[in-house]
C-alpha cells in the first residue's frame, strides 16, 4: 500500500489543484523533492516539517495555521515529527499568473518573475480556510466550470499572499543570528502544538518542551507569529475541527473535548466567533459566512 496518494481535482493552464494523503510513521527527512510549480501548500489534517536545502538548513513546519509556499524547483526533503501522516492541498500556479498576485503585494517581485515568493509561510486565516473549503467542495462535486476554479485559485492566492506580507509587515526587525535563533524556537514551538492539539499546555511545561524560559517563549511567539501563543493553539484546533466536520464527524461533544475545549458550549462559541456559524449548522450543510453575513465564497457561482 502506498504511503502517498495524491488526487489531481484540477488541473488548467493557469492554476492546479491537488489533494494529497500521506500515511508515513514518524519519520526523519526523505529523499529530496523538487516544486513542480509556484506552490501552495495547506496542511488540513496532521503536522510534516519541510527541510528546504540551501538555506542553512532550515526547518519550517507544515500545519493547518500557517501556508507553505514554494518557488518552482525549489529543492527540499519532508520529515514527519508524529504519527497519523496529514493530509493537505497543493495549488501549484503558472509564474505568470503567481508574479502577477504577488507583484500586487510586494512589488520587486516584479524582478523575480521565477521565484515570486519571497516568504515561506503565510497564515490561512477563516476567510482563506472558507474560501479553500468552498473550492474544493465544488471541485469534488464535479460540476465546478474552469473559468470560476481558476479565478478563486487566484482570489486565494490572492488572500494568502495578502495575509502573508501583513503578518511579515508586523514583525520587528532583529539581527540576522537572533532572527535564525527566534525562528528556530518558534517553529519548534509550532511543531509541539501541532503534534499534539487537544493536549492541556500549559506555558511553563510548553516552555520546558522548546528549552525556553516562559517569557521568552510568549514575547518571541508573538511578535513572529502576531498572536499569543494560546490564541495559535486555538486557531489550529477550530481548523482542525472544521476538517474532521467535513470528514464526517457528528459526535460534537467528544470532539470538543478531543481537541482540549472545556465544555461542548465553549467549542460551539470559538467556532462560530471564527468562522461565522456553529459546528451544528455546519453538519446541516450552512454555508460559513463572513463578517458581513455574505457567503465567502458563493458556490454557485464555482459550479456555474
Amino acid at each position: 500500500m502506498s504511503l502517498l496518494h495524491a488526487n489531481r481535482l484540477f488541473g488548467g493552464p493557469l492554476a492546479s489543484v491537488t489533494d494529497v494523503v500521506c500515511r508515513h510513521h514518524a519519520s526523519p527527512r526523505g529523499g529530496e523533492e523538487v516544486a513542480g510549480g509556484h506552490r501552495v501548500i495547506v496542511v488540513r489534517r496532521g503536522v510534516f516539517v519541510m527541510h528546504r536545502d540551501g538555506s542553512r538548513g532550515e526547518r519550517v513546519v507544515a500545519e493547518p495555521v500557517q501556508a507553505m509556499l514554494l518557488n518552482r524547483g525549489a529543492p527540499y526533503r519532508v520529515s514527519h515529527p508524529v504519527e497519523g501522516g496529514d493530509e493537505c492541498t497543493s495549488m501549484d500556479f503558472a509564474a505568470g499568473a503567481a508574479a502577477d498576485v504577488v507583484r500586487a503585494f510586494d512589488p520587486a517581485a516584479a524582478d523575480r518573475a521565477e521565484a515570486p515568493f519571497s516568504l515561506v509561510r503565510a497564515p490561512v486565516g477563516a476567510e482563506a480556510w472558507l474560501r479553500l473549503r468552498a473550492l474544493r467542495r465544488a471541485l469534488l462535486g464535479g460540476a465546478a466550470q474552469a473559468l470560476a476554479v481558476e479565478e478563486e485559485a487566484l482570489a486565494l492566492l490572492a488572500r494568502v499572499v495578502h495575509d502573508g506580507w501583513r503578518a511579515h509587515a508586523t514583525r520587528r526587525t532583529l539581527r540576522a543570528g537572533t532572527a535564525r535563533q527566534r525562528e528556530r524556537l518558534v517553529e519548534h514551538t509550532r511543531e509541539v502544538l501541532a503534534g499534539a492539539p487537544g493536549r492541556a499546555h500549559t506555558l511553563a511545561s510548553l516552555a520546558r518542551q522548546v528549552h525556553a524560559s516562559p517569557f521568552h517563549l510568549t514575547r518571541t511567539f508573538r511578535e513572529a507569529m502576531g498572536v499569543p501563543v494560546h490564541q495559535y493553539l486555538l486557531q489550529l484546533r477550530l481548523s482542525l475541527a472544521l476538517q474532521r466536520l467535513d470528514g464526517g464527524e457528528r459526535m460534537l461533544s467528544a470532539l470538543a473535548l478531543e481537541l482540549g475545549f472545556s465544555s461542548h458550549s465553549h467549542f460551539t462559541t470559538a467556532f462560530r466567533r471564527h468562522f461565522g456559524v456553529t459546528p451544528s449548522q455546519v453538519v446541516r450543510g450552512v454555508r460559513p459566512a463572513d463578517e458581513a453575513g455574505r457567503a465567502v465564497v458563493a458556490q454557485p457561482s464555482i459550479r456555474g
